[in-house]
């Protein structure tokens, strides 16, 4: 999760995240990894240059339930390349499907970003281009009528 700090006039700024990783940051906008159901607690202390000081408590601001996660995906399902990339990717399927297959691209908040139904041609690659797509690291997940056929990582710069 990306805080977005909001206050204006400080220079430094000290977060406390219960149930996070960090729990602690001095950043101005951190990221926070939340791991465990619960609701959290967040603590922002903002510092101006003269030593004057606010806090925000938001009790209960992040509510995490129903924690999931995609299985790891087998060795060699697929292989895409290049990777990183900057936008076009190409894919090889280890074990070629019969038709069409969809390919879909997630971020790490679980959100597709792209979705795209490609007709396969046995022994053939897949290029697939990605203009647009903003920088991090990203699922693919490559599914045909015989269901999942692979999933990578995919990163973007």
């Amino acid at each position: 999760m990306v805080f977005g700090n909001q206050s204006t006039g400080a220079e430094t700024y000290a977060w406390e995240f219960t149930g996070g990783a960090p729990n602690r940051s001095t950043e101005e906008n951190p990221v926070v990894i939340y791991e465990d159901e619960g609701n959290w607690s967040v603590l922002l202390t903002a510092t101006n240059a003269d030593g004057a000081s606010e806090q925000l408590l938001k009790r209960a601001y992040i509510q995490v339930s129903g924690v999931t996660s995609l299985p790891d995906p087998e060795p060699a399902e697929l292989l895409v390349y290049p990777n990183p990339s900057q936008g076009a990717i190409t894919i090889r399927l280890a074990e070629p499907p019969t038709g069409a297959v969809q390919l879909r691209l997630i971020d790490l908040h679980g959100r597709q970003v792209r979705q795209q139904p490609v007709d396969y041609v046995a022994g053939k690659e897949i290029a697939w281009l990605l203009q647009g797509v903003p920088e991090g690291l990203y699922l693919l997940e490559v599914t045909g009528k015989e269901g999942r056929l692979g999933t990578a990582k995919v990163l973007f710069n």
